[in-house]
């Protein structure tokens, strides 16, 4: 009896082991979305609706992420029972709209992790005992909108009365007031004379220009920091075509209560354009203050975004991406 117990185990054993190696999937095969079958949404929260409306059995799970400073949407949904078998769809934004861009099929003994491969613009799906596919990213995130990235160049400690050029034509000037109150930053252009731009509350602390340089064209993203006893003031300008426009302040700080000051590394900031937008975003968590307040409020990594409508003008913040 035990001998026929044993076989009857090791029978069992095999054929699940057969029916698991035929059934389960083992790679992700994607199937990519062309302009005739894309499924649209306006916003997250729709996408996310229209999951749920699929089966009222349906679990439906989502993730938002950043690659190459493309705002992604994967959304899994579950309708099986007794096995894990999820439908997984991958939106892109663009053009302030959120479209289908890839989906496939699972059915998998382990839970999916995702993962992001930033350097290589590349999704990676896991799940505990080995990795089942990656979906490349960039053949189609760009499509329909034109992107460039704004690279840190140089940073110029401020000295009164002494220009800080940016490049060969656009220079900055700075001198304080004679109740040392204000310090004035003016723009020089070529052989204009010196135009005043705007100016701080003068501090006896470090002041700087950090140049950020666009990687397609001459234009510039401009920030000046000054520090002071607790936090620090941060201003930001477009430079283009020998123009310079205020972008507006971003009231950051670091994230630290025992810290002796409160900078936020410049290096963990990137700049992009999007189209007709300026996108200000950070490597690493940062504190915010919105205006009429008094109170900073932490966000992680790439969930505090600034935006400036080079057109109109507008700037604006969003959070919690």
């Amino acid at each position: 009896m035990k001998i026929k117990g044993l076989l009857l185990l090791f029978l069992i054993s095999i054929t699940m082991n057969s029916y698991s190696q035929e059934f389960f999937t083992k790679e992700l095969k994607w199937e990519l979305s062309d302009s005739t079958t894309n499924l649209i949404f306006q916003d997250t929260t729709q996408i996310i609706e229209w999951g749920k409306s699929i089966s009222s059995l349906a679990t439906v799970k989502s993730e938002k992420l950043v690659i190459k400073n493309n705002d992604v949407l994967i959304l899994m949904i579950d309708i099986c029972s007794g096995i894990y078998c999820p439908s997984i769809y991958v939106f892109v934004e663009s053009n302030k709209q959120w479209i289908l861009k890839a989906r496939t099929i699972a059915r998998m003994v382990e839970r999916i992790e995702i993962k992001v491969d930033n350097k290589l613009g590349k999704i990676i799906f896991n799940t505990k005992s080995s990795k089942i596919g990656e979906l490349l990213l960039l053949p189609f995130v760009s499509c329909g909108q034109t992107n460039s990235e704004f690279k840190l160049q140089d940073s110029f400690l401020i000295k009164q009365n002494e220009p800080i050029c940016i490049n060969e034509k656009n220079c900055f000037y700075f001198t304080c007031d004679s109740g040392f109150s204000y310090l004035k930053m003016y723009y020089i252009t070529g052989d204009e004379h010196k135009k005043l731009i705007d100016s701080v509350e003068f501090s006896p602390y470090k002041s700087r220009i950090h140049s950020f340089k666009s990687q397609k064209d001459n234009s510039y993203v401009i920030l000046w920091e000054t520090e002071y006893e607790y936090f620090p003031v941060i201003i930001a300008y477009y430079v283009s075509e020998d123009e310079l426009v205020k972008i507006g302040q971003l009231e950051i700080s670091l994230p630290c209560v025992s810290c002796e000051s409160f900078e936020y590394p410049i290096k963990d900031i990137q700049v992009f354009k999007k189209n007709e937008e300026i996108e200000i975003s950070f490597l690493k968590d940062v504190r915010y203050k919105a205006k009429d307040t008094e109170q900073w409020k932490e966000y992680k990594s790439e969930s505090l975004k600034f935006y400036f409508n080079i057109l109109n003008k507008e700037f604006k913040v969003k959070t919690d991406f």
